[in-house]
């Protein structure tokens, strides 16, 4: 450490004012972040029993077909009065916003669709619902043989609808590959065979219940590559127009880069020097410098790589050379 450097009266360097604000903001994505992570998420199910059942009134002793039963129903019953209760607690809601967002989540519930849980978000903005609608045993039995149909493994499904980390990079990897298979089908009854191979509908399912599995699980989860992989491409072009838009920025925002450091003035160079900044093994043509060279946001980026000090430039740019 530089002894000459500036100390505190506690012997110890003092704080670059230059980091401050980088510091606060830091400081604030984390609080965001706690916040939300913080942030209730309540399942539906409870809300809608609270509302279909009669929690008040006392069954006749001849409604039992045993004691037993007897005393599991008004344990059950305890429970759920109890876990209501809770919640409203929690939140620190009365009767009447309790029954509000019981009426909301079960409406939800019943039928779920985006408008119907952004009106749940937007009432009740400090807490989130869970959304999942094929977890659970039952939905895997239900294509139990459809699975079996396209050679995919039950076992491999339970898997990977628990949120196991493994089971969903194979089964994505799976589903994959069913689909690389479909799409090579030509020939003579190509079209029937591929109406018997995996469906668009069935690799969704899959993918909705891997993700909804991910939810259910309630741990830290690394996303494997293969299901982001697989989703992106059930989206649509793996690169469509806003990514090539994004790597056109990104080339233009280099070039830029580069004139502004071998400028000498704020004059943006010219078509000649712009083409000898390209790097070869990433041409771009005259035509298109001439039109980046009238370009408002090429001229912005120019500009402000002139005027910034290098601490401010992109971290992709820091150790850039210059040719």
């Amino acid at each position: 450490m530089d002894s000459n450097r500036p100390k505190t009266s506690k012997g110890t360097p003092p704080t670059n004012k230059a980091d401050e604000p980088l510091d606060a903001w830091n400081e604030l994505g984390r609080k965001e972040l706690n916040d939300w992570r913080a942030k209730p998420r309540l399942h539906t199910a409870v809300f809608e029993k609270y509302l279909t059942k009669d929690l008040t009134t006392d069954p006749p002793d001849e409604a039992f077909p045993s004691p037993e039963v007897k005393e599991a129903f008004y344990r059950q019953r305890r429970e759920l009065i109890d876990e209501i209760e809770a919640v409203r607690k929690e939140m620190g809601w009365d009767e009447g916003r309790l029954l509000e967002f019981s009426q909301t989540v079960v409406e939800f519930r019943k039928q779920p669709t985006i408008a119907k849980y952004l009106k749940v978000r937007k009432k009740f903005p400090d807490l989130d619902i869970q959304v999942g609608m094929s977890g659970g045993i039952d939905p895997l039995f239900a294509i139990q043989e459809k699975c079996e149909k396209y050679k995919i493994d039950p076992l491999l499904v339970a898997g990977a609808m628990d949120g196991f980390e493994p089971g969903i990079d194979a089964l994505s990897l799976v589903l994959m590959d069913r689909i690389v298979s479909r799409d090579k089908i030509a020939g003579p009854g190509s079209a029937q065979r591929r109406r018997d191979a995996i469906s668009k509908t069935m690799v969704d399912f899959l993918i909705s219940a891997m993700i909804e599995g991910i939810e259910w699980s309630g741990d830290a989860v690394r996303l494997p590559a293969s299901l982001i992989l697989l989703i992106r491409h059930q989206l649509g072009a793996l690169k469509g127009d806003l990514h090539q838009e994004a790597q056109s920025y990104e080339t233009k925002a280099s070039l830029a880069f580069t004139a502004a450091q071998h400028a000498s003035s704020d004059e943006i160079p010219s078509i000649n020097d712009l083409l000898s900044f390209v790097d070869p093994e990433a041409p771009i043509s005259r035509a298109t410098i001439a039109r980046w060279r009238k370009d408002k946001q090429f001229n912005k980026l120019f500009l402000g790589f002139r005027k910034s000090k290098r601490a401010d430039w992109p971290e992709s740019h820091q150790n850039k050379l210059v040719r």
